[in-house]
């Protein structure tokens, strides 16, 4: 596995997160997204290492006044972690590894998505729960689409550690 973003993901995982969040599941989701390819087009237009969208680098990029250049890869994985950190906020009702796949979910379904389908949740705070709720607001192939992500960051995450 290639080392050459680490330290961008260990950098902006302290900036973003603190020690709330370590910098391997950045990592783990820019795999997961490109397979760390600062070239990445997604069939949707998403770009980069981290799959930002258009429309929100250039919400991320009014905020730090710049140009959003997705194809830099410092730039990428700056707001990647920016815009996962504005996830993590809206989930602050979960904990721990629950609040990370929220936050994760949401990263890739939109928080609306997310919400509405915690509302139709028996288990509000609970990533299972509400996943499972998420075939009935999103249909069912972006809902697998959106399990197989999260479920696949975790993956990686835990790949990383075994090594």
């Amino acid at each position: 596995m290639t080392k050459e973003y680490d330290r961008w993901f260990q950098e902006f995982a302290f900036i973003y997160f603190s020690g709330l969040v370590t910098w391997p599941w950045l990592k783990a989701q820019g795999i997961a997204e490109s397979g760390l390819r600062h070239d990445a087009v997604s069939p949707v237009g998403a770009r980069g290492i981290m799959q930002i969208m258009p429309g929100t680098a250039k919400d991320i990029a009014k905020h730090f006044q710049v140009v959003p250049n997705l194809d830099d890869p410092k730039t990428s994985i700056m707001f990647g972690a920016h815009y996962l950190r504005k996830m993590w906020n809206i989930f602050g009702q979960e904990e721990g590894l629950e609040r990370l796949r929220f936050a994760f979910g949401a990263y890739n379904a939109g928080a609306g998505n997310i919400i509405k389908a915690q509302g139709m949740a028996s288990r509000k705070n609970v990533w299972e729960s509400v996943s499972a709720m998420l075939p009935e607001v999103t249909g069912p192939a972006n809902a697998r689409q959106t399990t197989d992500y999260v479920r696949r960051i975790e993956g990686i995450r835990l790949s990383m550690i075994e090594v």
